[in-house]
């Protein structure tokens, strides 16, 4: 799979080319969907970022908030995760690769066409 670094507001993000999911990118870079709740982070708090993806909004609370707690279930957002923590440096953050859900158990990940699209269902569903 071919890859691109995609460069936004002093941070790098490697991301795979072949994305059929160019609008959340659009919406987080171009439209500022983050910057609401990032004017509310201070340099005390420990930030949750739940479905962290491939880091962007980790990456852009790290650099305001004491510590990052990232939580991504998906193996291959979980590798750029990983990826894009290191590339940028930030060594406040912490990665967890899990899922968060009112139930406890194992599940399983539905895909709906790309990375930003998916549901988890418990082994019951």
């Amino acid at each position: 799979m071919q890859e691109v670094i995609l460069r936004f507001q002093g941070l790098k993000f490697i991301v795979a080319k072949e994305t059929e999911c160019f609008w959340p990118y659009y919406g987080i870079c171009f439209v500022g969907e983050y910057d609401p709740i990032l004017s509310h982070i201070s340099g005390s708090d420990v930030v949750i970022d739940a479905g962290a993806n491939i880091g962007i909004f980790t990456l852009l609370a790290s650099r305001k908030a004491r510590k990052v707690i990232a939580v991504e279930p998906d193996p291959e957002n979980f590798s750029y995760l990983v990826r894009n923590v290191k590339l940028n440096n930030a060594e406040n953050v912490i990665l967890v690769n899990e899922a968060l859900s009112d139930y406890v158990g194992e599940g399983r990940i539905k895909y709906f066409g790309c990375s930003f699209r998916w549901n988890l269902y418990s082994e019951e569903e």
